[in-house]
This record gives C-alpha cells, structure tokens and sequence, in this order.
C-alpha cells in the first residue's frame, strides 16, 4: 500500500491551486486510504481520481511530469 508521501503529484498540484499545506496532506493520506493512483491530482466531485495525464493545459501538465521524472 502507498503512504500518503508517495503522491507527490497531489503535492505538486496543491502547490500550484495555492492549497494549504494541511490540505495538500489530507489529500494525499486519502489518497494513500483510496489506493489511488501515484499520479493522481484531485478526487473529482464524482468520486474518481484525476490524474496528471487529464490535464488539459499542456504546459502545466509537462511541468509537472517534469517535477514527477
């Protein structure tokens, strides 16, 4: 099972929405208790995990597959 430090991507993003520390690491241990996906963003409001690949800005999204490698 991840931790809730393996989701990085979770980190990644709430940095660049200007999400506060807490929350980033809330998002991430329900993450982690979701068994999400590593590249996982954000749980949409219909329960599914996005992840990184579903972004639809082209540059934010190498950004942060960049920061990931």
């Amino acid at each position: 099972m991840n931790k809730p430090s393996d989701y990085k991507a979770i980190a990644i993003w709430g940095k660049v929405c200007a999400s506060f520390d807490y929350y980033i690491r809330d998002e991430q241990a329900r993450a982690a208790a979701d068994n999400a996906p590593l590249n996982a963003i954000f749980k949409s409001v219909g329960g599914d995990w996005v992840i990184v690949e579903e972004i639809k800005n082209e540059e934010l999204k190498r950004e942060i597959l960049a920061k990931l490698a």
